[in-house]
C-alpha cells in the first residue's frame, strides 16, 4: 500500500467549526476590549495633539482619554464601566473629551451607549466632548438618533481649538481657584491686565521679559467654531458666538446664502399689529382739518415749487 494523502485522511468537518469557533472567540476577546488611554494635550501644537506621555497634571473638571478601537455591542459594556469609573474616581470629572480618532466603527449597540452616557454625564452637570470623530461612526450616530442625543455642539473637527472651546464651559469659579492650568487657554486666566499687542510683558515695567508676541500665547476672540448639522437639518449655534451677538432663546435669524456662504442674520423683533391697534394714531388735538379745496391747493402749491426747482 502507498503512503495516505491528505484527501484519504481528511480533517473532520467538526474540528473545523472548533477551529472558526476558537478563532471568532480569540477575536472578540480581543476587540471586545478596546484601549482607553489618559491623554493630554500636547503644548503649543494646533491642531491639537493628545499624547500620554506629556508628563501633565490632570484638570479638575475634565479628563481626557483616546480610546483605540470599535465601539460594537462586544465592546460597548466595557467602554461604559471605563468612563463611569472617572466619576467614582474624581466625582468632580463630570466633563469628559474623547479623542475619537482611533474609532473606526460604531454599531447600534454602540451608539445607544455614548446616547446614554451623554445624558448620564448632562444629569451631572458636565458633558461628553467627541474630538475628530470619523465619518462612519458619526453616520451611524446620526442613523441612530443619537446625534441629538449627544448635542451637535459637543462634537469638534481637527481644526478646532477644543481645549479654548470647551473651557468656555467649565465652571469659572473653579477655573478662577485652580493653581493646576495644564491647558493653553487657562494659561491667561486672572491675567486682566496682560498686554493686547507687541509681546508679553512681566508687569513690573515696560521691558518685556518674554519675547513672544500675544497672538501666540492667547487665542483671538473672535476665532473660527464649528458647528455640525443634525439628521433633522439641526444647526446648534455656538454659546461664544451667540453671546458676542447677542442672541438668545426664541431670536428669529435670516437665513442666506451667498456666494458659498450660508449667513445669519438676527431680526428685529416685530410684534404684529392689527388695525384697531393704530387707529388714530396719526390724530392731534391741536390740529386744523382742512377743508377739501385747502388741501387741492397745498398740493399745487408742492407741485409747482417742485416744477420751478
Amino acid at each position: 500500500m502507498g503512503r495516505p494523502t491528505a484527501f484519504q485522511n481528511p480533517i473532520p468537518e467538526f474540528a473545523i467549526y472548533i477551529g472558526v469557533g476558537l478563532s471568532l472567540l480569540m477575536y472578540l476577546k480581543r476587540t471586545s476590549h478596546p484601549g482607553v488611554d489618559d491623554v493630554k494635550p500636547v503644548p503649543g501644537q494646533m491642531p491639537p495633539a493628545f499624547s500620554a506621555s506629556t508628563g501633565l497634571p490632570d484638570c479638575p473638571q475634565l479628563r481626557i482619554v483616546r480610546i483605540n478601537g470599535s465601539i460594537f455591542f462586544g465592546a460597548a459594556s466595557h467602554l461604559q464601566d471605563a468612563l463611569q469609573r472617572i466619576a467614582e474616581q474624581n466625582p468632580v470629572h463630570t466633563h469628559v473629551l474623547l479623542v475619537a480618532s482611533g474609532i473606526n466603527f460604531v454599531d447600534l449597540t454602540g451608539a445607544q451607549m455614548l446616547g446614554q452616557e451623554a445624558r448620564r454625564r448632562r444629569a451631572l452637570g458636565g458633558a461628553l466632548y467627541r474630538f475628530n470623530l470619523k465619518d462612519e461612526p458619526l453616520g451611524m450616530l446620526r442613523r441612530s438618533g443619537m446625534l441629538d442625543a449627544i448635542s451637535a455642539e459637543n462634537f469638534f473637527t481637527m481644526g478646532d481649538d477644543v481645549m479654548a472651546a470647551i473651557k468656555t464651559r467649565l465652571n469659572p469659579t473653579t477655573c478662577a481657584n485652580c493653581t493646576v492650568r495644564v491647558f493653553g487657554p487657562c494659561k491667561g486666566q486672572g491675567r486682566k491686565n496682560a498686554p493686547r499687542s507687541g509681546v508679553l510683558s512681566s508687569g513690573l515695567g515696560s521691558k518685556p521679559t518674554i519675547g513672544l508676541p500675544y497672538g501666540l500665547l492667547f487665542k483671538p476672540k473672535n476665532a473660527m467654531k464649528t458647528a455640525i448639522l443634525s439628521s433633522k437639518g439641526q444647526l446648534v449655534i455656538p454659546k461664544t458666538v451667540r453671546d458676542d451677538a447677542h442672541i438668545a432663546t426664541g431670536t428669529r435669524l435670516e437665513v442666506r446664502y451667498v456666494d458659498g456662504e450660508i449667513r445669519l442674520r438676527p431680526l428685529a423683533d416685530r410684534t404684529a399689529t392689527g388695525l384697531a391697534q393704530v387707529a388714530g394714531c396719526l390724530y392731534r388735538p391741536q390740529r386744523q382739518r382742512l377743508s377739501d379745496a385747502d388741501t387741492q391747493a397745498a398740493i399745487r402749491a408742492k407741485l409747482k415749487a417742485r416744477n420751478a426747482a
